[in-house]
């Protein structure tokens, strides 16, 4: 999962990270102004939870070369929660979003 949070790029699928982007493209890049919390990495989830924001993703199930994962993205000063579950690949030196919302056998996103 370490290689998830250093190389998902989250701009391939919505998110709230978006907006808050410059030239970040990866968890790791908020070093700046807009820092993330620092992650706790297990074997089968990652998460970011501050003050402000809680991030989680799970890994749901691994199918050749595509990871499906369920992508928590929530506000804890707004409205803004969003459950989403994506499949990402590697391709060069990124994991990125094939596909939003896909079927895995292995458990639900919720």
């Amino acid at each position: 999962m370490t290689d998830i949070y250093e190389l998902l790029d989250f701009t391939s699928f919505p998110n709230s990270l978006n907006p808050k982007s410059i030239e970040e493209r990866h968890f790791s890049d908020f070093q700046g102004e807009f820092k993330l919390a620092v992650p706790k990495i297990t074997k089968d989830e990652i998460v970011i939870d501050d003050d402000h924001w809680y991030y989680k993703i799970e890994l749901m199930e691994i199918k050749g070369d595509n990871v499906y994962l369920c992508f928590h993205d929530k506000s804890k000063v707004g409205t803004y929660d969003s459950v989403q579950p994506i499949v990402v690949r590697r391709y060069g030196n990124d994991f990125v979003a094939l596909a939003l919302d896909p079927t895995s056998s292995n458990q639900e996103c919720k």
